[in-house]
């Protein structure tokens, strides 16, 4: 079972208050700790390679759902955050394809995980609340008790 010490757990700072990139934020996090808990468990190279290969794809998703966002609400930083994307996925797939090592491999979606959403996707909700956006009109409804 995964333990206190071992999950990351979903903190308020990491709420950038769309519900829609909240949720799916919440989603990585559980996967970030699948990996955990399979290595806590020993599980084969093989079955962790394939949680980190939907962590990626998962990612993938995310960044496309959250740059769709950016752009309905013609957020003025959109390029930059693309690019930080795309520099995040260019060093997943470097560090998938070094083999630093499991562990190594989940600290550093720990890290960027928390450097990412309370820097970057916090300056998305800056936005929204300085230029009063109703963000519910540009997001899908989906509400996290009905999954």
């Amino acid at each position: 079972m995964i333990t206190e010490q071992s999950a990351i757990c979903w903190k308020a700072k990491y709420q950038i208050g769309v519900a829609r990139i909240d949720l799916e934020h919440k989603l990585f996090l559980r996967l970030v700790n699948s990996l955990k808990l399979a290595l806590n468990k020993g599980r084969s190279e093989e079955v962790l390679q394939g949680i980190i290969d939907e962590i990626e794809l998962y990612a993938r998703f995310h960044f496309t759902s959250e740059e769709n966002l950016m752009k309905a609400i013609r957020y003025p930083d959109y390029e930059e955050h693309h690019w930080r994307h795309n520099e995040l996925l260019e060093t997943f797939r470097i560090k998938k394809l070094n083999h630093a090592g499991f562990d190594s491999f989940h600290q550093f979606l720990v890290e960027w995980f928390i450097e990412h959403t309370t820097v970057e996707d916090i300056r998305i909700k800056r936005f929204v609340d300085d230029h009063n956006v109703n963000i519910e009109a540009f997001c899908y409804d989906i509400q996290e008790d009905t999954l």
